[in-house]
């Protein structure tokens, strides 16, 4: 957890800026901690009011207005809207503004999830609290203490170093050379790095790249041994002959962990998607293509994959933060993403026109 801290002269311009990203969807207010109301009872106008009239109390201090922004790892996202409102109270106890209004805004724009807090260093009988070099001395240490108080991770350790970043994602192609190993390369980083579950994870995650995943054929006798790679278009078909993965390195080998129960990693991967996704405005027409610029700044993207009912598809979401692939009905969503009208580069790939020419493709 990172803990910055600021002192800004308008209240209300910083109030105007949060509201204006909650009417985007992109925000939330969870708490409205020391005043009159909650936070889903106030409007906008009566927050601004209430903290513009508590810095008004005292004319000769130019920079009333304390603006504190709390950074999570992403691991942390598992955390429900009323814990880190508990949080958000724990710190403001920790800095010596238990006692002021403060609004606590929870931000969903980027791959972490981060708090910012807007509140004022003017006590109600108008005296001052003294808040020079405040991150060093009390925000910085409260950090390092709500990080032991509620379990969150560290901010100061190895998780998710650059060297852990997913590498960019480009498109193999037949004049890929040699094709063999730039086909190998992908799909051991892939393997290594990424968690799915079953066969259509795995295909959602190789889609970007131009790449299909097929079982072999079965022959009477001879069971079925890894699967078989096929180079794509990106829209019409396979372009490429198949490639069995025991030519492309012994190492690789997709096992389908069916019914494994998700470990740590998994669990808050789904609980992060899920928290992401329900910000979504359900059948939402307009701003949808915003919507998705916004889930690709969290690390989430949406995969459309061919459904075994011809002419339906599913969709698989990936998280590029935690190296998910969890495909739509793990995620135990109260709507269909379908009903979200993304638009991205990514789905202008529609899988539903994607067809496996049969002198290519082995069968099922």
């Amino acid at each position: 957890m990172v803990a910055l801290t600021y002192d800004l002269a308008k209240v209300s311009r910083l109030i105007d800026y949060h509201e204006n990203k909650v009417s985007k969807g992109i925000a939330e207010c969870i708490l409205a901690g020391n005043m009159p109301l909650s936070a889903g009872q106030l409007t906008c106008r009566q927050k601004a009011s209430y903290l513009v009239g508590r810095c008004t109390l005292n004319a000769n201090i130019k920079l009333p207005c304390l603006h504190a922004v709390l950074g999570f790892h992403p691991l942390d996202a598992r955390l429900s809207s009323s814990q880190f409102g508990s949080i958000s109270e724990r710190y403001m106890e920790l800095i010596g503004f238990g006692e002021q209004p403060f609004l606590v805004y929870r931000h969903s724009d980027t791959y972490h999830p981060h708090l910012h807090i807007v509140s004022t260093n003017i006590r109600s009988d108008g005296s001052q609290i003294y808040t020079h070099r405040l991150g060093q001395r009390l925000s910085f240490p409260a950090a390092n203490r709500l990080e032991s108080e509620f379990g969150l991770v560290a901010a100061h350790g190895p998780h998710l170093s650059r060297k852990e970043r997913p590498m960019p994602i480009k498109a193999l192609s037949q004049a890929c050379q040699p094709l063999k190993k730039s086909l190998r390369d992908i799909l051991l980083y892939l393997q290594a790095t990424y968690s799915v579950t079953d066969i259509t994870e795995w295909n959602a995650l190789l889609r970007p790249f131009n790449i299909l995943a097929l079982g072999p054929k079965t022959n009477a006798g001879h069971p079925k041994r890894g699967l078989v790679y096929y180079l794509t278009d990106g829209c019409k078909g396979t372009i490429s002959k198949g490639i069995p993965e025991g030519k492309l390195s012994p190492d690789l080998c997709f096992a389908v962990r069916q019914g494994q129960v998700d470990g740590p990693r998994e669990a808050t991967a789904r609980s992060r998607i899920r928290a992401i996704l329900q910000l979504a405005p359900a059948n939402s027409k307009n701003g949808a293509i915003d919507y998705a610029d916004r889930l690709l700044n969290q690390g989430i993207e949406l995969i459309e994959m061919p459904s075994r009912d011809i002419g339906c598809t599913e969709t698989v979401v990936l998280d590029h933060q935690l190296r998910c692939a969890v495909h739509e009905k793990r995620l135990d969503l109260d709507f269909e993403l379908k009903n979200l009208h993304l638009r991205h580069v990514s789905r202008k790939k529609s899988s539903t026109d994607l067809q496996i020419f049969p002198h290519l493709a082995p069968k099922f």
